[in-house]
């Protein structure tokens, strides 16, 4: 079978990385198939300031879908943590990565780590200076990061990752958050410091590449093997907690799931940023139960959004037992 296929992709070199993956996943599996990449410069990667302003995560992935329903390509890359919640009629998640290493990694201006070999990131954030400059465009990163060093400034960092990494190292920040996946994917798994899930909880599909196509195409047969099914079943779960939370695409709100023995782990966070209240859940399923345990978690502080704050609670521990919890000025 000789034929080409084309692959969308953004045009940033991470992006470009987990297209090379794809492809040379689909030309393994179908021999004779060469893809070919369809590199563009998306309209979240030319806009410099907050997404929020100029509709969410989605301005990464619609001009890409839109040249999978008009035919121009035949399959779509995306990083899942930058996918909405909802897609296109007509389009579907077709293959699913293993999921990369999901954790946050810190980086620090080399100047302020005063010769440290500093590998855990709970250490790395303690060791930074009162009212240190850190760089992020999430607010989910922004909200977990205040929870543990209220006295840090944030400020926005935009750019690809290597131009974030750039902006480090001209000291525009003392340090700056990345993802551990994307740094992997790029040769460079020992910068930073990895922040362990159970200090700041990753994105939902944080770590897991998705390839997205015209339900019912004849190419989707060429994707036969990729798919991961701990990543569907994960994956699954976390954007389950995120619609269940009508989390628009820069909520604070994350949320993570993993297979611990026969069971599953799922951890989530919130912040209703009209009360400033924060609230965090995690407990265990098995997998057939995971998206229900999601579900309920989304349930349970919605309602308690609804409730009012109980005022008298002021201790973030006794808070965090209830479920809830007030952010720190």
């Amino acid at each position: 079978m000789n034929r080409t296929v084309r692959i969308g992709t953004r045009q940033s070199v991470l992006a470009m990385a987990q297209s090379r993956w794809a492809a040379g996943e689909i030309e393994r599996l179908n021999p004779g198939v060469k893809a070919e990449l369809i590199p563009i410069l998306s309209k979240g990667d030319r806009f410099l300031g907050k997404l929020d302003s100029v509709g969410g995560k989605g301005v990464f992935t619609s001009e890409l879908e839109e040249m999978l329903l008009s035919g121009e390509i035949d399959f779509a890359v995306h990083s899942m943590k930058d996918m909405p919640a909802e897609i296109p009629d007509g389009l579907t998640i077709a293959a699913l990565s293993p999921r990369e290493d999901p954790r946050d990694r810190l980086l620090i201006r080399r100047d302020l780590q005063n010769g440290l070999a500093l590998k855990d990131g709970l250490e790395a954030l303690q060791s930074l200076p009162e009212g240190a400059v850190v760089g992020t465009s999430s607010a989910r990163r922004e909200v977990q990061l205040l929870r543990l060093r209220p006295d840090l400034q944030i400020k926005l960092l935009r750019g690809n990752v290597l131009t974030r990494i750039e902006k480090l190292k001209k000291a525009e920040y003392d340090a700056i958050l990345l993802a551990a996946a994307g740094l992997n994917r790029l040769g460079m798994p020992e910068e930073g410091a990895p922040l362990e899930t159970e200090s700041v909880i990753p994105a939902a599909g944080q770590g897991i590449i998705g390839i997205e196509a015209r339900r019912g195409a004849p190419e989707n047969e060429l994707l036969r093997g990729i798919d991961s099914a701990d990543s569907l079943l994960c994956l699954a779960a976390e954007r389950a907690f995120v619609a269940g939370m009508d989390g628009g695409c820069t909520a604070p709100i994350a949320a993570f799931a993993e297979r611990s023995g026969e069971a599953c782990r799922l951890s989530c966070c919130f912040l209703d940023e009209g009360s400033g209240r924060f609230f965090r859940r995690s407990g265990f399923a098995p997998p057939e139960g995971l998206e229900a345990l999601a579900r309920s978690f989304a349930q349970e502080i919605r309602r308690a959004v609804a409730q009012p704050p109980d005022v008298s609670c002021q201790r973030q521990t006794a808070l965090e037992t209830e479920g809830t919890a007030c952010r720190k000025a």
